[in-house]
């Protein structure tokens, strides 16, 4: 997450490592003068971390994108920066099957329009190989990703009001992208795949599900094109 309390900054990511009891083995900030904020971590293949998040404190915009690479001990091997001239941002990374890292986010720098999704692939060292952008009709933000059995990406977010599910190949292209959802407000925060090659995500409905509550969890289950089984 972040903190304000310890760190170079008004935020800083940190992370810290528990025993198996939740007891606080060591904890680690990593950040620079402003605003700094963690959203996703994950283990990795060479037992430390990778970070990732959003910077203020650092890069060519308003927000870049921020990506922090540990040891299994929390110590900095590497940080990158990642965007434009505008507000861009990392919600979830991943390790990818050839060791290196792919993030999701949302980018104002290099959008068509307002915010659009956004894909980043890199290699082990975080230096980027690629990235890509989707849209749909208005608001586009990605929250989610996994590599698929394929070896392409499937990602989830939302595209205005509704659960947004975008199917890529390995290089990020779009093969197919699917919306799901009512009259209300619809977001997706996660999605798997599931065994038979399918999708299951999970998010929030305002669009009238259970009577006079404002907001209810939602989980939907699609087929492997994108199609709601339930």
């Amino acid at each position: 997450g972040y903190t304000d309390s310890y760190g170079a900054g008004r935020h800083d990511f940190w992370l810290i490592k528990t025993n198996s009891t939740g007891n606080a083995q060591w904890n680690k900030t990593y950040g620079g003068s402003s605003h700094d904020d963690a959203y996703s971590m994950i283990p990795t293949s060479d037992e430390g971390y990778a970070l990732a998040g959003v910077t203020y404190s650092f890069g060519s915009g308003l927000t870049d994108a921020f990506v922090v690479k540990v040891d299994s001990f929390g110590n900095m091997q590497w940080n990158k920066t990642f965007g434009g001239g505008s507000w861009d941002d990392a919600m979830c990374i991943i390790q990818t099957s050839d060791g290196g890292y792919a993030f999701v986010g949302g980018t104002y720098s290099f959008a068509a329009e307002d915010c659009d999704a956004w894909l980043v692939k890199t290699d082990m060292y975080g230096n980027m190989t690629w990235k890509a952008t989707y849209r749909r009709t208005g608001f586009e933000a990605a929250y989610c990703l996994v590599q698929t059995s394929d070896g392409g990406y499937a990602i989830a977010g939302q595209s205005g009001y509704d659960f947004w599910l975008i199917r890529t190949d390995m290089d990020g292209k779009m093969i197919w992208d699917k919306a799901y959802g009512g009259i209300g407000w619809d977001v997706c925060w996660r999605v798997i795949e599931t065994f038979d090659e399918g999708f299951a995500m999970i998010g929030g409905t305002s669009s009238g599900i259970v009577a006079d509550h404002p907001l209810n969890a939602w989980f939907v289950k699609t087929d492997k094109h994108g199609n709601m089984e339930w």
